[in-house]
């Protein structure tokens, strides 16, 4: 079945957790800041399992972290993640809706691996402190290639801003269309982060922050405005990147 225009479901991926009331807050904050019309939102929870970082300590994690770059990856577990996702995406592509994958931390990761795999069967991919986990997997973008926001806080020190400044950049190298955004805050999950992601969703997939159409999924097509005033594409170079300031942070993790 083909995706209806209009018709979209948010699938937001957590990061990894101590506890289950951690996630709670996340889908709390992320329904309460992106309450859109016409987007459903979908939040898939991770099992419990030990992590390595954590000493072994059992923690609500997609796959298992052995390092806190990528000199060690649980591929097997990255790639058992993956297929979940991907049936979670399929489901909602089976209803006739049109799909982007979020993802928090390692849910941004796993949400840039997963999305990126399905090419063209998900129309968006937003990764928030977070980055690719296997650079040397990268494709060149097709022509119905998901579009990507990056959001990261600059004084993160559990993914650092680098990291994933670095895919957003490899990831535009190999043809995506990739909105860069730099926030003073650490590694958190803000209000104003939420903001934008939400802007954006009404940017790029047709249903507004307001409720009224925006421009299409295809490359290089104009949108627009409730006023009827085209909006172009935003550029790939310096344009798309863009610093936000700090505020309070409503969860970490």
């Amino acid at each position: 079945m083909n995706p209806r225009p209009g018709s979209l479901s948010v699938i937001a991926l957590h990061g990894l957790a101590d506890s289950a009331s951690t996630v709670n807050r996340m889908v709390f904050e992320v329904r309460r800041c992106m309450a859109t019309p016409g987007v459903r939102s979908r939040f898939p929870r991770a099992p419990k399992r030990p992590v390595t970082i954590l000493g072994g300590r059992q923690a609500l994690a997609w796959y298992d972290v052995l390092a806190y770059d990528r000199s060690r990856l649980d591929a097997e577990g990255i790639e058992s993640a993956t297929e979940r996702v991907h049936t979670a995406v399929r489901t909602e592509r089976a209803a006739g809706r049109r799909v982007v994958l979020m993802g928090f931390s390692q849910g941004g990761a796993l949400a840039l691996h997963a999305g990126l795999g399905l090419a063209s069967e998900v129309a968006g991919i937003v990764a928030l402190a977070a980055g690719v986990p296997f650079l040397d997997r990268l494709a060149t973008a097709g022509p119905r290639a998901p579009r990507l926001f990056f959001g990261h806080g600059r004084f993160d020190r559990v993914v650092p801003h680098a990291l994933g400044r670095e895919s957003h950049r490899l990831l535009q190298e190999h043809g995506y269309a990739s909105e860069w955004h730099s926030y003073w805050c650490g590694h958190v999950l803000g209000r104003r982060i939420l903001a934008d992601v939400r802007g954006w969703l009404g940017r790029e997939f047709l249903v507004t922050p307001e409720g009224y159409p925006a421009r299409t999924n295809e490359a290089g097509a104009a949108g627009r405005d409730p006023a009827g005033v085209t909006i172009p594409r935003r550029s790939q170079g310096s344009r798309g990147e863009r610093t936000r300031p700090w505020e309070p942070a409503t969860l970490s993790g």
